[in-house]
């Protein structure tokens, strides 16, 4: 376990998928992020890669050839390699191998710097293309975080704020057979003033993932707490917003996308799967996130 740490934060991350593990405010003596019981959901902030969501019978086509990939991709199934570490960042890295190449066929590195600030955490995301020719993936954040926070009302009490708040939102509609697919359509998503209240209701039909490049920022708060989390998506075209349909399930996930699930019934060959992020042969790209926690 990689512990980072600095006057105000504590924070845990694992070498296991380079997953968050803890987010813990000295000051305020609360963690934000979900516990990962394993009774309810077992996982406290995956990273997704090179694949979000589901494809279309669990495989995708490139070159007439057809490639099996998990339910978000298989960054979590390894040990990232600490390339760089002091008291306050770490740098980790996964690189392809035989397994990774059996199911996506390029040469990549895909680094995680994570990096404690005097208000939260900034995560950088570098994937680097080291085949000659053009490599597509999506990439995306699934922290979950923990509310009520500090026992501060309930689940219904907390409320979602979009920023700029004048944004029209469109929300993918989904089919849920059995695995979340896109059915091809979106739709208008309600707000007031930038602002959706949370309620179990909400996710009666799965996850909601938005269709708003110009979403910046995401907060989640409530006028019962002194404390919230805002996410920065400025750098990701997508956004989605999960939980589980139960009351044991005290989290929310807050999650910048670069990238979507398959369209049900057609699976694209990978270069041209839409949502997905393509390299050209030996190029890298940079992707930033971060946590503000008050």
């Amino acid at each position: 376990m990689i512990t980072l740490e600095n006057e105000q934060f504590l924070v845990e991350i694992s070498e296991k998928g380079a997953e968050l593990q803890k987010t813990f405010s000295k000051v305020q003596s609360i963690d934000y992020l979900w516990d990962g019981n394993p009774d309810v959901w077992a996982k406290h902030a995956p990273v997704l890669f090179p694949s979000i969501g589901k494809s279309n019978d669990d495989q995708y086509r490139h070159k007439d050839k057809n490639y099996e990939m998990p339910h978000h991709g298989f960054a979590g199934e390894f040990d990232f390699k600490v390339v760089a570490q002091s008291s306050e960042s770490v740098s980790l890295s996964l690189s392809d191998n035989e397994s990774t190449f059996a199911r996506f066929p390029f040469h990549f590195d895909l680094i995680l710097r994570y990096t404690l600030t005097s208000i939260g955490l900034e995560t950088t995301y570098t994937v680097k293309n080291l085949s000659d020719e053009p490599m597509s993936f999506s990439l995306g954040a699934h922290p979950a975080f923990r509310i009520p926070f500090d026992d501060a009302g309930e689940f219904e009490d907390y409320e979602v704020s979009f920023e700029p708040n004048s944004i029209d939102l469109k929300r993918f509609e989904f089919v849920m057979t059995p695995m979340p697919h896109r059915s091809g359509v979106a739709h208008s998503f309600k707000t007031v003033k930038g602002k959706v209240q949370l309620t179990r209701e909400l996710f009666k039909d799965g996850l909601i993932v938005f269709d708003n490049p110009d979403i910046t920022s995401v907060t989640l708060s409530s006028s019962k707490s002194a404390h919230s989390v805002t996410v920065d998506t400025h750098e990701f075209p997508y956004f989605c917003l999960w939980t589980q349909d139960k009351a044991a399930a005290k989290f929310v996930c807050l999650e910048p996308f670069y990238g979507i699930p398959d369209k049900a019934g057609k699976s694209a060959e990978l270069l041209e799967k839409e949502g997905n992020c393509v390299l050209a042969g030996r190029v890298e790209k940079e992707i930033k996130t971060s946590y503000l926690f008050r």
